[in-house]
């Protein structure tokens, strides 16, 4: 997945080389690419100064280790799949509107995990996360930008497997990201 988004943030970057000469700089829709965060969001304007987006995210983990001893139980291998796949919703206001633009951010994020852990039970995992984020975009043509942004957020997970069945409520410090995103 990293080879794909590094792939569409080039593609995005060199389709919007002619804009380089111009000084407007575009927030009506976009789309972003995410590092450390959500991997792919739409955004539309509703404002001058704010903005929507929705985001998605996939991922998939596999770990087949060999352990002797170690934190297996039994002592051989160690095998665990899990598919995870969230759903985010946010708004955005900005603080300045400038090529070098600061905003403040809140979101809220619907995350499932399913997998088989390493014992050979199945887990199922529900993740409700709400975030408030600082952040700084900077846009390198009319309609083409960078960012990042740090914050902390607040998530409350339940697992409804046995035998790892839990309620975990927690705050996370900092959360923090980078994206670019192409507008039009």
């Amino acid at each position: 997945m990293r080879y794909i988004t590094a792939s569409l943030g080039f593609i995005i970057c060199v389709a919007s080389l002619p804009a380089f000469a111009d000084d407007t700089y575009q927030r009506n829709t976009g789309v972003s690419i995410g590092f450390g965060s959500t991997a792919l969001s739409i955004r539309k304007s509703v404002s001058e100064s704010t903005l929507v987006f929705a985001g998605i995210n996939s991922s998939y983990f596999h770990n087949n280790s060999t352990l002797s001893g170690g934190n297996n139980i039994s002592g051989g291998d160690s095998k665990s799949i899990a598919n995870s796949n969230s759903l985010g919703l946010g708004v955005r206001h900005f603080l300045s509107l400038d090529k070098f633009s600061k905003f403040a951010e809140g979101a809220l994020s619907i995350d499932y995990t399913e997998g088989r852990n390493s014992f050979g039970s199945n887990n199922y995992v529900a993740q409700v996360s709400l975030s408030a984020v600082y952040g700084i975009e900077y846009f390198l043509a009319s309609n083409l930008s960078i960012e990042g942004k740090a914050g902390i957020g607040i998530s409350y997970s339940k697992s409804t497997s046995a035998p790892f069945k839990y309620i975990s409520k927690q705050i996370s410090l900092p959360l923090a990201s980078t994206a670019i995103t192409y507008y039009w």
